[in-house]
């Protein structure tokens, strides 16, 4: 396992954790458990090393016991798992073509061909002018 496996796994249980919390009781979220509905492999050590991690970024308070770790998300935890929600979901099509990686030029050019083709269009519909 790699470290880019732990910081996906940490990051979707931070979503967890906030979907988890996201009703009017607030209260620790027992991660065995999360994990468990999740359908998510369970990682012991993982799993007991989170509630640590996630306190020293800031995004809660580690509420663990000796027999289960839990964790309590505050709004840092929230407003991260917001951006990791918008980094997962796939991009629309504007987004897409708008980060192509195309010059001034390219549009230039682009744009040429796109009112060339308008142009003949026009021509063949309203027939010589």
């Amino acid at each position: 396992m790699s470290a880019m496996d732990y910081q996906h796994f940490r990051d979707t249980l931070i979503v967890a954790i906030a979907d988890a919390q996201s009703d009017e009781r607030v209260r620790p979220v027992v991660l065995y458990t999360l994990c468990k509905s999740l359908g998510l492999a369970e990682h012991h050590s993982w799993i007991n090393s989170l509630p640590a991690d996630l306190e020293s970024l800031g995004y809660g308070k580690n509420c663990s016991t000796l027999s289960d770790p839990k964790f309590l998300i505050n709004g840092a935890g929230l407003s991260r798992a917001v951006e990791i929600r918008k980094a997962r979901r796939p991009l629309t099509i504007r987004e897409r073509i708008s980060s192509l990686p195309l010059g001034k030029g390219a549009w230039d050019i682009f744009k040429i061909g796109l009112g060339v083709i308008l142009g003949i269009l026009a021509t063949k519909y309203f027939g010589q002018a």
